[in-house]
């Protein structure tokens, strides 16, 4: 064994031996795995957020259109009210510009339930009022969209409208 082999094996054994920057080499392989799991948390948290407030959005836009009310503010159609009703709710997940044709009346549950078309609006007195949510949601973090380009959160509400004199309550 020549003194060069000797002295090679010894250092190797002195660096076996040390740990010194071996935390931040953990941290390194596995701090990543960590930030991508908590991003995708958020993710996950942020659509089931978004969706429970598209739904209660639909709720409250439902119930104010079943009851035949008068919008508050003078000259609002009921229709612009149910617009204004859907952008509070979602807290600015929505805006009253990006909905359009949302709600369709049928004469009963069983026309709704028949499929096709209803008659766009809000209906009359008895009739069945169907409000329907499609919402693109983007994501939180920038880690989405390494998995998806968008989702779409839905929600769909129907109610009987209450027998209301047609322009006021």
């Amino acid at each position: 064994m020549t003194v060069r082999t000797l002295l090679s094996r010894l250092a190797v054994s002195r660096l076996s031996l040390c740990q010194r920057g071996s935390s931040g080499i953990e941290f390194a392989l596995t701090g990543g795995v960590v930030a991508i799991a908590f991003c995708m948390a958020v993710e996950v948290c942020g659509y089931f957020y978004a969706q429970h407030t598209v739904q209660t959005a639909a709720n409250q836009a439902v119930r104010f259109a079943a009851t035949g009310a008068v919008p508050q503010a003078p000259g609002a159609s009921r229709d612009q009210q149910v617009l204004d009703i859907i952008a509070g709710a979602t807290r600015g997940l929505v805006t009253p510009q990006a909905v359009t044709d949302i709600a369709e009346s049928f004469p009963s549950f069983s026309a709704l339930e028949a499929g096709g078309g209803g008659t766009p609006g809000l209906g009359g007195p008895d009739q069945v009022v169907a409000i329907e949510l499609s919402v693109p949601w983007q994501g939180y973090t920038p880690v989405f969209g390494l998995f998806a380009e968008s989702l779409t959160v839905h929600a769909r509400v129907a109610a009987r409208n209450e027998t209301f004199e047609v322009g006021g309550v």
